[in-house]
């Protein structure tokens, strides 16, 4: 109609937006800002929409889950009539855990990367585990004609098994001293004299008794050892220097095969373990794509395993005492 007034929102240019429609804008951000913040103090109190029926507790957030509360029971099984107790005890020690790694981490600059390798060693130790684990379980036990044949065939480990007497002394000396301390033990006319050089040296050693059976040595030793006279010495390489041996007795102590039984079965599944684990190895070798930096090159043989509590298969030097 002639003369009516343009309508006020035609006369507004593009881009400058109504006062009505800030203000609209601002409170739906303020709204979503209250709920976000209202979801991030229900996640730090440990509340979710969905329950999670493997998480027993939540410290600021993070979950504690049914499979850590049950491997923490495993350490130590409690009892019939202790299992609603030690079930809380153990779910507490855990929530403390959690609260000082929290800490630790908030307090220690950088500990977030030491965090992330400590938790990548322990997740490859703990799927290799388990894989070794699954290959256990194919790995048949020995038969019975196995065991009667492993125990005829070692008459040495069981029918004229021997208990020896030891007295060993743990020398700890630098590598190069090694010849020195050698030549030093085969003039001395005894173990005594021996041991006051060492002193004289302040060369550190310890020393003990110890019975040791036919069947927990290496074969060199094993074989050795029934030769010797009381007060004979053996020498061996020891990690942090020498092991030296010196026969003091010996006496007969026969097994029958009702006794050696277990120890028979349980040696033939372990050495059968043993090399079902090597083979693996040896085949996922082929077909994985490995690389050793120079200096942590493994040697030809093949990989090295941990060799403590073994004892060092190498030759036997003796001297008689007078």
């Amino acid at each position: 109609m002639p003369g009516r007034l343009p309508h006020p929102r035609a006369s507004r240019s593009p881009g400058v937006h109504p006062r009505r429609t800030t203000s609209r804008a601002s409170r739906r951000l303020a709204l979503a800002s209250r709920c976000l913040g209202l979801l991030l103090l229900v996640g730090a109190a440990g509340c979710s929409p969905v329950g999670d029926p493997e998480v027993v507790a939540r410290v600021n957030g993070n979950p504690i889950l049914a499979s850590d509360l049950d491997r923490a029971l495993r350490h130590a099984p409690p009892t019939a009539d202790a299992v609603g107790s030690a079930r809380r005890l153990a779910l507490e020690s855990l929530v403390i855990e959690e609260l000082f790694a929290q800490q630790y981490l908030r307090a220690v600059p950088g500990s977030a990367a030491v965090d992330r390798a400590v938790v990548t060693a322990a997740r490859r130790d703990a799927l290799a585990q388990r894989f070794v684990a699954g290959l256990m379980k194919d790995v048949p036990r020995p038969t019975a004609n196995e065991i009667r044949a492993a125990f005829h065939a070692s008459p040495s480990l069981y029918a004229r098994r021997q208990v020896f007497e030891l007295r060993q002394v743990d020398i700890q000396a630098p590598p190069e001293r090694g010849d020195e301390i050698r030549r030093q033990i085969a003039s001395q006319p005894d173990v005594e004299a021996l041991l006051e050089w060492l002193r004289a040296e302040n060369l550190r050693f310890a020393m003990n008794l110890a019975e040791v059976g036919t069947e927990d040595l290496p074969p060199p030793l094993a074989k050795r050892l029934p030769s010797l006279r009381p007060g004979q010495v053996a020498v061996l390489p020891a990690p942090n220097g020498l092991l030296l041996l010196q026969l003091v007795g010996s006496r007969a102590a026969p097994l029958d095969l009702v006794t050696a039984w277990p120890s028979i079965e349980a040696r033939l599944w372990a050495e059968r373990q043993k090399a079902a684990v090597s083979e693996e190895f040896a085949r996922l070798s082929k077909l994985a794509m490995i690389r050793y930096e120079p200096e942590a090159a493994p040697t030809p043989s093949g990989p090295r395993t941990s060799a403590r509590g073994a004892w060092p298969a190498v030759p036997v030097m003796s001297k008689e005492a007078p």
